[in-house]
């Protein structure tokens, strides 16, 4: 058996270098950057102070120029008025189909005269076209290799054990118990 020795580090251990010193906070905008005493500047410009005018404004939009309000006069109606006129004179119920209508006398209506039916002289066969011509595939039908089906029956009962009657058998089952209700008494007081 081989001994096992503790692994040597490749990489030095990390050092920490602590320092006594006290550390100054103060950054580096407050310390080199001091506040000049400069005094306030007064502005040059005289204070002017705005008064509304009391006139109308003068200048007139182009909306004003190009569309003057006009008054619109209403013009005279050509649609006839609704009012219904009666006629003096009498009414004439002549019309046209009246006056030019001549009734002319008809013609009696043609009948085309019907053929008395004749039975027919030969007898009447009851064969009907395929009957006549097609008279089936000659040949006999192929018989089926199916066997017939049979119904099996047994009427004796079974009297050996089965894996059912073997393996379950009947358990007894007791009913679950049902819990009574106490029964309700008044209060009394």
């Amino acid at each position: 058996p081989h001994k096992i020795e503790p692994v040597i580090l490749v990489r030095p251990a990390e050092k920490k270098y602590a320092s006594k010193c006290k550390l100054n906070t103060i950054p580096t905008y407050q310390a080199d950057f001091k506040p000049w005493e400069i005094e306030k500047r007064e502005p040059c410009r005289a204070e002017r102070i705005y008064h509304p005018p009391t006139e109308k404004f003068g200048n007139a939009t182009t909306s004003q120029d190009a569309f003057i309000p006009r008054e619109f006069a209403l013009r005279k109606l050509i649609k006839p008025a609704d009012a219904t006129t009666l006629s003096d004179q009498p009414f004439i119920s002549d019309t046209s189909h009246r006056s030019d209508y001549v009734a002319h006398q008809l013609e009696p209506k043609w009948k085309r005269s019907r053929e008395a039916y004749r039975p027919s002289s030969q007898p009447f066969e009851n064969v009907t076209t395929h009957q006549s011509d097609f008279r089936g595939l000659p040949g006999d039908f192929p018989e089926s290799f199916k066997p017939k089906p049979t119904k099996m029956e047994n009427k004796s009962d079974f009297e050996g054990m089965s894996e059912f009657r073997n393996r379950f058998q009947p358990w007894a089952v007791s009913l679950p118990e049902v819990r009574k209700a106490k029964e309700y008494a008044p209060l009394t007081g």
